[in-house]
């Protein structure tokens, strides 16, 4: 072989090396900005510059809220101002009959859609009681802010063993995962009962008895969303209705305990609502009036393991008087942002059910 031939051959073979080389270092570069990205992104700059930089679609540290303004996961605006004071009230009227049936006791689902409260609209039940023909309803809706559809009861079946006397339920409130439902029922005497959702029906209620074992009457229960303690009435000591609570574990209702620092020494405490922290409540109280005139209160405290204290009366425009009879406002249900109040009030002997919004 000759010596040109031998130059020719050592040329091509170093030639190839390089081509090869080249080949690997571009490779190389390519999968790491066009690859699998480490958030997932894609990059659009074609360069060493992957998704993490700039243009990143993906799930890194720099996602599209960063880059493009907007991210779909970002927390909503909150509905009010914590600290800010309350406005107009307002009627609820797809929720309250047009004639003069009674409807109170509203309490919403965590999630805002349906609304369960007591109607005697049908008037289809006995005397028993201090409010014959009483029964629940729900009614639902697809917003937060939407209108409430057509009320519908729940059938008395679910909720009265005894369907001759037909005693009338009161004040419903379901935990946050929608399978409990405490009332307050006349079956007999004034108790606080549980029902337990099968399919899409509330049945089985069954007596509190760890509540209702204390004496007096017992009712307007009202459960944190979690279903670790509800806040009831009671008139076990003297005729005097009083608040009180009882904590639960494990599905297991504890003994009853009064609410310390908001129940009056002489008038009727009725009506509590806590919010889903369990640092505020709000209540009725006669205690600026008498009887059974409520106005609506509301109380506070640092942590779960004070007292409440701070007892203040809610504006005059929510504690509003009509003429004549027993005139009464009590609350019935607090948002989880504490946004929204809604409350029953009470005129010439007709309930109605109202809401009102922080600003």
């Amino acid at each position: 072989m000759g010596v040109s031939r031998i130059r020719q051959l050592l040329a091509f073979f170093t030639l190839a090396v390089f081509a090869a080389a080249f080949i690997y270092c571009v490779g190389d570069d390519v999968g790491a900005s066009s690859g699998s990205l480490p958030d997932g992104g894609t990059d659009a700059n074609g360069g060493g510059n992957d998704a993490n930089d700039n243009n990143d679609t993906g799930s890194g540290n720099n996602d599209a809220a960063t880059d493009a303004g907007t991210d779909a996961d970002a927390d909503a605006a909150p509905r009010c101002s914590g600290d800010a004071g309350w406005g107009t009230p307002e009627i609820v009227g797809e929720l309250n009959s047009n004639d003069n049936s009674r409807d109170f006791c509203a309490r919403l689902s965590s999630d805002e859609l349906t609304a369960y409260f007591t109607s005697n609209r049908y008037r289809d039940a006995g005397d028993t009681g201090g409010y014959p023909g009483f029964d629940i309803f729900k009614a639902g809706r697809m917003l937060p802010t939407g209108t409430f559809g057509t009320p519908a009861r729940i059938p008395p079946s679910f909720f009265t063993p005894n369907l001759t006397a037909n005693p009338p339920d009161l004040c419903p409130t379901v935990t946050a995962d929608g399978t409990k439902m405490y009332i307050d029922t006349y079956q007999p005497g004034r108790s606080i009962y549980l029902a337990t959702k099968t399919g899409n029906d509330f049945t089985n209620p069954t007596a509190v008895s760890a509540i209702n074992n204390g004496g007096g009457e017992n009712g307007t229960p009202y459960v944190l969303p979690d279903n670790t303690r509800i806040y009831f009435t009671s008139s076990r000591v003297g005729s005097k209705f009083d608040l009180y609570y009882s904590d639960i574990q494990s599905g297991l209702v504890a003994a009853a305990v009064p609410v310390n620092g908001v129940n009056d020494a002489t008038y009727a405490d009725m009506f509590p609502v806590a919010t889903a922290n369990d640092l505020t409540l709000y209540f009725g109280s006669s205690r600026d009036n008498a009887g059974y005139n409520f106005d609506i209160f509301v109380a506070t405290r640092a942590s779960t393991g004070d007292d409440f204290g701070n007892v203040t009366k809610l504006p005059a425009s929510i504690n509003a008087y009509g003429d004549g009879g027993v005139t009464a406002n009590y609350p019935s249900y607090v948002t989880a942002d504490e946004c929204i109040l809604y409350f029953t009030r009470t005129t010439s002997g007709k309930d109605t059910i109202w809401r009102v919004k922080k600003n």
